[in-house]
Parts: structure tokens; sequence; C-alpha cells
């Protein structure tokens, strides 16, 4: 593994907070633990991290969650947050995740109703959506199909100009075939899409959009090594499967005598939101969550609505190419 990967923070949301207020909105962009201005983990927290023990890793996963769950409630305090009014639109919180953050915000809605009661009371007149944006299959434990590409795993990239080349992946814009199609005709499967760079590129990247001062100011070489790297090689797959399908379902099992709603919060909005020309495995990503969804229901399950949504011509980083866009399209979710 290269050393000097980076991870982007939350100074990549700048250009979109800038646009808020002109929305009505008052954005936070929350770094994660262990990320700068953030609480580095100690080491008792990465020993339960890069260990071998599933239920070490779920408990894990529920402290992260929990943590979201005191920074809003501190935000609900400090802030003075109006209350939700749905008759006027206004008041209330929205979480959203973004890439590979949504394993942390996913975590505070799988472990929701396992919260101190008097957490989700005072939250639950201030929570109206969440928003699961440009997530990657794998951190939500779905497997990879036949063929997946990830320029981490190309032994063809010296170790030396891998971190130049995940940045140029991840910051392209695609010409996937399926969204050169009509919808109807349209296949969902994986050679409908691009998976390493784009033949020919439909618009310069993100890298081009960004001055050297800008890229450092955003990027943090430090929680890769440290604690994310565990999401790619330690934490298992079944560990955050389970924990994505605890977000988006019950398992109280739809009966005549089933109470109206088994969800804590059953206003919540879910949105999932991508982009046309992002990389393949956010895309992926969503064709598969909408099977997992429909497949949940058939077994009778209860599921929360989640309304998905793709932003035409878009790419990863939306928030800073197109962050007028992306604001209208989160603006759009609250609506």
């Amino acid at each position: 593994m290269p050393s000097d990967l980076h991870i982007i923070s939350a100074e990549t949301f700048q250009r979109l907070i800038s646009l808020a207020p002109q929305h009505n909105f008052r954005l936070i962009a929350l770094n994660r633990r262990d990320y700068i201005g953030s609480a580095p983990f100690n080491e008792s927290e990465l020993s339960i991290l890069n260990s071998a023990d599933e239920s070490k890793h779920r408990q894990f996963l529920y402290d992260r969650g929990l943590e979201i769950a005191y920074f809003l409630l501190w935000i609900v305090n400090e802030l003075e947050i109006p209350r939700i009014r749905f008759y006027g639109n206004k008041g209330g919180l929205a979480l959203l995740g973004w890439s590979l953050g949504n394993v942390t915000s996913i975590a505070f809605l799988a472990n929701l109703e396992k919260y101190p009661r008097e957490v989700t009371r005072v939250l639950e007149p201030y929570l109206r959506h969440f928003c699961i944006y440009e997530a990657v299959y794998q951190f939500l434990g779905l497997p990879s199909p036949e063929g997946a590409y990830h320029p981490l795993w190309d032994d063809e990239i010296s170790l030396e100009r891998k971190p130049a080349v995940i940045d140029d992946w991840f910051t392209s814009y695609y010409n996937h075939p399926y969204f050169s199609h009509p919808p109807e005709s349209s296949r969902r499967d994986f050679s409908a899409l691009h998976p390493r760079f784009p033949p020919k590129q439909v618009k310069p990247s993100t890298n081009t959009n960004r001055t050297p001062e800008e890229l450092a100011a955003m990027t943090d070489p430090n929680p890769v090594m440290r604690s994310e790297i565990a999401f790619y090689f330690v934490v298992r797959e079944s560990t955050l499967y389970e924990q994505y399908k605890a977000a988006l379902t019950s398992s109280l099992k739809l009966t005549p005598t089933s109470p109206a709603t088994p969800f804590l919060f059953p206003d919540f909005k879910i949105s999932v939101v991508n982009g046309t020309r992002t990389v393949w495995n956010i895309i992926w990503t969503a064709w598969e969550m909408q099977k997992d969804l429909e497949r949940w229901k058939n077994e009778g399950m209860n599921v929360r609505p989640v309304n998905f949504i793709t932003i035409e011509g878009a790419n990863h980083f939306a928030l800073w190419d197109e962050p007028e866009v992306l604001m209208k399209t989160l603006a759009s979710c609250l609506a």
C-alpha cells in the first residue's frame, strides 16, 4: 500500500457551504474521527478496528454512529435549530454522507433504535432527511461484480504512481454506455459501465479545477494508514452489509397485527444521489441497492422509502465542480 495516499476532508465542501444561504440552508461539514480537526482514534479503538472480531467491529461502528447522534444533539441545543414544520417545509436537520463517509452516517441510522431514548426523543422532532451521496458498494458490504476494477488493485500501476492515478480515476468524467441509450432499452449490467479510465474525457477532470493549494487544503494523508485502510482489508463485507440492511429495514415482518410503523422517525426521508458521469462503482451501488430494497419488500420486510436521484453530467466531485447543481438537487430532496 503506497504511504502517500490521501483522503479527502470536509474542506471539499467549501464551495457548497458558500452557496447554502442562498437556498435557506446552513451547511456544516464535519470531519469524521481521525481526520484533521477531529479527535484521533486512541490505541484501544484502533486495536478494535484492526482486530478480526466481527462483534468488536459492530461495536466500533455503533460507537461512530452514536458520536454522530450526539453531534446532532449538540447542534440542536447550541444552534437553536427550529423543529420541522412540514406544512411550510422549514426547520429540522438533514444528514448526508459522501463517499467513504457513508460508513459513518449509515452507522448512525442502522443503530438508531439502540441509542439512549433521551437522545432519540430529542432528535425526533428535528431529523427530516438522510442522504446517501455517492456511496461505494464495498463499504455497504455489497459483493464485487465480475470485472470490477480499482487502480488500487491494478498490478500494472507502480506503488509510486498509485496515489496520482487513483486521484485521476475518481475525479474523471465517464461516458457510461448505460446513459447513452433510452431508459427502456438500457440494461443494468456491468457491460453498460466503463470501469477503467474513460476512453475519451468528456470533460476535464476535477483535478484541473483545483489549485495545488486547494488540493492540499482538502486532503488529509493521516487517516488512510491509521484507520480507513481497515474498511478495505479488515472489516468484513458481512458486517458492513448487516449495517446497511439494518439502516433501511426493520426485522419486524409485515402482519395484520403489525404496528403502523416499526421505525423510529417514520417521517424521515431517505435519498440516494449520484451523478451519471461518476465512477462505475458508485452507479453500481445504486443499482444493487434498488435490487436489495425490492427483494427485501418481497420477503415481507418493512423497508424505509428510498428515493433514487441521478444528477445528469455530474462526477464524484459535483460538490466542487458543480456546487450549484448539487445544492439545487439537495434542496429538491428536502422539498
